[in-house]
């Protein structure tokens, strides 16, 4: 069935989710409107944006904002780092862009799909204040195979890195015990199956710790929603 799903299109990959507040980063979601660009310039951007080492995604989206990127950073400096190089770089491009730091996650699951009462899940990997863990080569070795290719076993990812495969599976484990690796997830196309994604930004105001706790309860309700984020700027 996996396979099926895979040759039409609708599965393309299996990723991992990582914690990546645990290895020292926090998230910072950039939304970018452009100005008038030439088809052109717009892929040289995007080109750019995959190239980056700290982009973990990137989103061609409609609105108000034209694309949406996901960077990963140690600090703000970091950060600011590189808008200054998208500044330099594409000045003539980028119009307007918005920062907003992601403090939390949480996974919704996807009811929409079979009609059942979903299970909530909280995911810290989008940031959060945790104490960063030690990892040596090999552990960052492993999670850099397992972002790319969640479905690989142990015996493919020890041939790749030449250790055994045992010394993988226990790699995995205490990975897994140190809520590093948080799971494994399909990329599923969901336009092959009549969906479409959407983001809403919502801003409270004011905000309280009665209206978070009501307005969770009333969108976990809602199978088709499938996460929240908690955000600092100016959407809540």
């Amino acid at each position: 069935k996996i396979q099926q799903l895979q040759k039409n299109k609708i599965v393309d990959e299996f990723y991992t989710l990582i914690n990546f507040a645990k290895l020292g980063y926090s998230s910072y979601r950039t939304m970018i409107r452009l100005g008038k660009v030439t088809e052109e310039d717009q892929k040289r951007l995007i080109q750019y944006f995959y190239n980056h080492p700290n982009v973990l995604w990137l989103i061609e989206c409609g609105g108000r904002w034209d694309l949406i990127i996901n960077l990963l950073a140690k600090s703000p400096v970091q950060y600011n780092q590189f808008l200054l190089e998208i500044r330099n770089l594409f000045k003539e491009i980028i119009q307007d862009y918005e920062l907003l730091l992601i403090i939390e996650g949480i996974y919704l699951g996807r009811g929409y799909l079979i009609e059942k009462t979903k299970e909530t899940k909280k995911f810290p990997y989008f940031g959060k204040e945790i104490l960063a863990e030690k990892l040596d080569d090999l552990d960052l070795q492993i999670l850099n195979i397992l972002a790319e290719n969640a479905r690989l076993n142990s015996v493919k990812i020890g041939s790749k890195l030449k250790v055994s495969n045992n010394t993988i599976i226990l790699r995995i484990k205490e990975l897994k015990k140190k809520g590093i690796i948080q799971g494994f997830k399909p990329l599923i196309h969901l336009e092959k199956i009549g969906y479409q994604g959407y983001k809403a930004l919502i801003k409270l105001n004011p905000i309280t710790e009665e209206k978070e706790r009501i307005l969770y309860g009333l969108l976990n309700l809602n199978k088709n929603i499938v996460g929240i984020l908690r955000m600092i700027g100016q959407w809540n």
